[in-house]
């Protein structure tokens, strides 16, 4: 039919009314849309299936709901032709009750294409006097694209009255210039990211479709494999329709599905010219395009222009950046591409891969390229990127990348490189996987020996044995093995002929730092510390600088120095979280001693908000210290709130997490810290029944001899053991070990420990009836903890040692020295947690009687029970035997009763509850 005869046919008035269909509303960007603004003209621009249409429905009806003034034309193949176009437009102007001379339909008809023209500014001229504004939708306007038509959407634009609005919504680039516009204000743009569905209104339609039942996270995956695309939702709806498990229908929801397939193929894939088919097909592979990497893949040199017409054409190709110089495909058209690459040649693939494997790796993108090379079937090569980019990707903090990558290359491949091998070694043992690091650090030596016998080049080989030395010693700290951790450490810094990265050398001084705090050596700490940080800043990993603060924030508290520690804890805990994320496993590794400090401290709010940040994630990778400091601190702050259950429970999963790991260093300390809650809480029989299933013995005497160097291992299992026998009739024991270990932490300047000593001697002095001797000990614990402000280790020993700090001498609470203030603080604590409400104003003189009338604690009804049957003359076994409880347990009982009434005598004891009317 001639374009006259079709300008004088019937026309479908569906073409010029808004369509009437069962939409998904769409508040958040309706919102937007209808909020008054002097724009001209709202583009709405996205390939097919974003929603396009249905929003310029949704947008109509509300406008003219509204009483607003809307026109509409839907266009199609037909209105390429001016004078076609022009006479629709004509038409919806018409169909919206604006006046429309019939002359100018004749004109039309007679004149052809030269009078589109003509006729549209006739109409917008009959407009010009419209005091309400009209809003004209066109939909479907890439119809248009490089006809004479859009110049007269052109006129319609810059030629129309002030109250002419224009809502057009195209797939593809319009050619308009709209720079102007633009510049002015006047012009509003809606594009593929703004009509993505979000995740809610994604559940919404789903839900609406029948799906309300789907999983919360079956539901974001969807969202995500469909990135918000309307019909994507839509067809997935289709896809699980009856389906009872929706898991296979996900994991089977990628561009090769037919209903999928078939979209692409019918609306988008078929339409373009052969050059655009065949770009599109072989830049599938690519996760992400651009110019140059395009013309290296594809051996051409004309990728910008064909990236500017895929983007023009609406074909599911989105830039990524502002410079429009990225790009990538929506990922179900990209799986669908790749598809028919792989139908259309099978093979051609593997070759696109390697060609890109190679541009990324040129252009510092290792870990694509990389993977590029895995895709394109070449392992070797992947090998060798990884070889040459360890160094970097460690530094950088990409330690589960390496592994990722590592895994991907056949054992038999790995096994040529040893550097490969030998980084893979490290990430291991920080997983506590000593074994496995193991395996690697020999195969990697035996490969080392096998290159050198084939000539490889000397100065390689002497680094790769030196990074062989270094995995040896961080196995070696892992084991807890202090002295081979100091041996490999020196030795390998004492090795001036070899060149290594600095990120490595100072861990090399890290660890030196922490085998020598580990064993009492306190004294070049700080050089040490300094050297490490040089090398640090040398390198300026963040991953290094997080871990010189985790060696030298516990350092500075074992010496003291709590706001220090707590300094270079926080610096690095602030490096992860912003480097990581506060969620990240390696923010954990300052994470978790700095909650320890803060509870010592009883800094309780901060403590308990870092143990809950940062617990769920410490197993994943680190220190043993940092599970310590984890499970311990987790332990006290859930004894603290009153749950003792929950305390145990912590330290035997953190025993188990030892166990299954191989680390017996955790095994040990979180054992001892179990029997001293089981003392602290009133278990002594399962206290030591604990002990004696875990191994927790007499320890040797620090000091016993000068070939041994004593841990704070050794110390941990002292400090259980001394308590156990404090409960166990072996007194005099416990307070020879108990000496014998102040004496060698305080020579050492080891602080916190000499804290720690004290206020056990303290209480083991005031068990065997030496009160002078306690006090003066205690009031030692004060003045050594003062600076550092540990507040804890005196309040979790409950009341004994809160009496004791009421009994120092009232001079020391005048103020005239720190330690004086700092007595004032725990007597203060101590009042507030209901330790020993007792607690007078003045101190006692050290000529009390010991039968005066105060008692050091609350007495409980158990332990009046259990001394008024001592006190009338029966054995512990016929206590026990009377009340259901073991033997030892009654001798805990008693042992307590003794330090709060002051008296070790069981009658005497009796007779003074007796005198203060709490017993009968």
């Amino acid at each position: 039919m001639s374009i006259r005869a079709e300008l004088a046919s019937a026309y479908s008035r569906t073409k010029v009314r808004v369509p009437l269909h069962s939409l998904m509303s769409r508040p958040r960007l309706m919102a937007r849309l209808l909020d008054p603004r002097d724009a001209r003209l709202w583009l709405v621009q996205a390939p097919a299936g974003y929603g396009k249409s249905s929003l310029m429905q949704q947008w109509a009806t509300a406008l003219a709901d509204g009483g607003g003034d809307v026109a509409w034309l839907s266009l199609d193949a037909s209105d390429r032709e001016p004078e076609l176009f022009a006479s629709h437009l004509l038409r919806s102007l018409g169909e919206a009750g604006c006046p429309v001379e019939q002359r100018l339909y004749r004109l039309l008809e007679i004149e052809g294409g030269a009078s589109a023209r003509m006729s549209i500014i006739a109409a917008m001229n009959m407009l010009v006097d419209r005091t309400k504004p009209l809003h004209l939708f066109i939909d479907d306007a890439q119809h248009l694209t490089h006809t004479p038509s859009v110049a007269c959407l052109e006129l319609l634009l810059n030629s129309g009255p002030p109250g002419l609005k224009l809502l057009v919504a195209t797939r593809e680039e319009l050619g308009l210039h709209l720079g102007r516009l633009r510049a002015h204000g006047l012009a509003e743009e809606i594009r593929a990211d703004d009509l993505r569905f979000d995740l809610s209104e994604a559940t919404a339609l789903l839900a609406r479709d029948g799906h309300g039942d789907l999983p919360g996270d079956d539901l974001v995956l969807a969202h995500h494999r469909t990135e918000g695309w309307a019909v994507g939702l839509k067809l997935f709806s289709m896809v699980v329709r009856n389906k009872r498990d929706y898991a296979p229908a996900l994991r089977g929801f990628s561009g090769e599905l037919r209903q999928i397939a078939d979209f692409f193929a019918e609306d988008v894939f078929s339409s373009q010219p052969p050059e655009l088919q065949d770009f599109l097909l072989r830049t599938s592979v690519l996760d992400w395009l651009s110019p140059g990497l395009c013309d290296s893949v594809l051996q051409i040199d004309n990728s910008r222009a064909l990236i500017d017409r895929c983007e023009a054409a609406g074909l599911f190709l989105a830039s990524l950046d502002d410079t429009r110089s990225a790009y990538a495909y929506h990922q179900l058209f990209a799986e669908h591409l790749r598809w028919r690459l792989y139908e259309r040649s099978p093979g051609e693939a593997e070759q696109l891969y390697r060609r890109a494997s190679e541009w990324l790796f040129a252009h510092g993108r290792q870990i694509e390229a990389f993977d590029c090379a895995l895709k394109g079937r070449d392992p070797v090569r992947a090998a060798e990127m990884l070889d040459s980019s360890c160094d970097y990707l460690w530094a950088h903090g990409h330690q589960h990348t390496i592994q990722r990558l590592a895994a991907s290359i056949p054992p038999h491949v790995q096994a040529l490189y040893p550097r490969v091998m030998l980084t893979l070694a490290w990430r291991l043992t920080a997983q506590w996987k000593v074994e496995e690091a193991g395996n690697l650090l020999t195969v990697s030596r035996a490969r080392l020996d096998e290159m050198e016998r084939a000539g490889a080049d000397p100065a390689f080989i002497r680094q790769q044995r030196w990074i062989a030395l270094h995995r040896e010693c961080q196995i070696a700290q892992t084991r807890y093995d202090l002295p081979a951790l100091e041996r490999h450490a020196k030795e390998l810094l004492e090795q001036s002929n070899v060149t290594v990265p600095p990120y490595i050398m100072a861990s090399v001084y890290n660890s030196l730092q922490y085998a020598r705090r580990e064993q009492f050596k306190l004294d070049d700490i700080e050089r040490l510390t300094a050297q490490g940080r040089e090398c640090c800043n040398k390198t300026g990993s963040n991953h290094s600088m997080i871990f010189a603060g985790v060696h030298a924030g516990p350092s500075y508290w074992l010496k003291g120095q709590s706001d220090k520690a707590i300094e270079v804890l926080t610096h690095a805990l602030g490096i992860a979280t912003e480097w990581a994320g506060a969620d990240a496993p390696i923010a954990s590794l300052p994470g978790m001693p700095l909650a320890a400090i803060r509870y010592e401290r009883n800094e309780i709010v901060e403590a308990s908000a870092l143990i809950e940040q940062h617990m769920p994630v410490a197993t994943v990778a680190g220190f043993v210290d940092q599970l310590l400091a984890g499970w311990i601190t987790k332990s006290r702050l859930l004894r603290l709130r009153g749950d003792p259950n929950g305390a145990c429970a912590a330290l035997v999963e953190a025993v188990e997490f030892g166990a299954r790991s191989d680390l017996e260093r955790l095994r040990i300390v979180a054992t001892a810290e179990h029997v001293r809650l089981l003392l602290r809480i009133g278990r002594p029989d399962e206290a030591m029944r604990l002990a004696q299933r875990r191994g927790i013995h007499e320890p040797a005497s620090a000091g016993r001899s000068g070939h041994q160097r004593f841990t704070t291992l050794d110390g941990a299992v002292a400090l259980a053991w001394c308590r156990l026998a404090a409960v166990s009739d072996r007194l005099p024991e416990a307070l020879r070990v108990a000496r014998q270990w102040r004496s060698f932490v305080v020579a050492a300047q080891a602080v916190q420990s000499a804290v720690e000593w004290d206020i056990l001697l303290a209480e083991l002095l005031l068990a065997s009836g030496e009160k002078l001797a306690a006090r003066r000990t205690i009031a030692q614990a004060v003045a050594r903890a003062a600076p550092g402000r540990a507040i804890r280790p005196f309040l979790d020993q409950g009341e004994p040692v809160a009496m004791l700090l009421g009994q120092l001498d009232s001079d020391m609470r005048g103020g005239r020295d720190p330690g004086d203030a700092f007595l004032a603080v725990l007597i203060g604590h101590a009042r507030a947690e209901g330790l020993a409400p007792q607690l007078t104003e003045r101190g006692r003189s050290e000529d009390e009687d010991e039968e005066d009338d105060a008692l050091m604690g609350q007495i409980s009804s158990r332990e009046i029970q259990i001394l008024g049957l001592a006190g009338a003359g029966a054995l512990n076994r016929e206590i026990g035997e009377r009340l259901g409880l073991t033997e030892g347990t009654v001798k805990w009982y008693l042992q307590q009763v003794f330090d709060k009434v002051g008296i070790r005598d069981r009658v005497r004891a009796a007779q003074k509850l007796r005198r203060l009317g709490m017993m009968q």
